[in-house]
């Protein structure tokens, strides 16, 4: 018998994790430290963690799912990026800066 509930949670179906906000910004803080404040699409600039300028730090998928599949939040496919460069990125797995 399948171990799954009736309405089992996203991160339950398929191996994939989905984090809560709250996750997702306490990983953002741990990724900018890890990376000493530089952009994860090998641009070499500065990040910061104030909101609401294109320097500022966001999370996101190094490696992004194809439009219609999951989201994996695994900590492996997660970086943090420049807001500007990320919004240049896309959903593109072949960006280079």
């Amino acid at each position: 018998m399948n171990d799954l509930p009736a309405f089992p949670k996203p991160s339950q179906l398929e191996g994939h994790e989905q984090l809560t906000p709250k996750q997702r910004r306490k990983l953002l803080v741990e990724f900018f430290y890890e990376q000493h404040g530089i952009c994860a699409c090998g641009c070499g600039r500065t990040m910061t963690l104030t909101t609401g300028d294109l320097a500022s730090a966001t999370i996101d998928h190094e490696k992004p799912q194809p439009m219609g599949h999951k989201k994996n939040d695994a900590r492996s496919n997660l970086r943090a990026f420049r807001w500007d460069c990320n919004s240049k990125k896309g959903s593109r797995r072949d960006y280079k800066p």
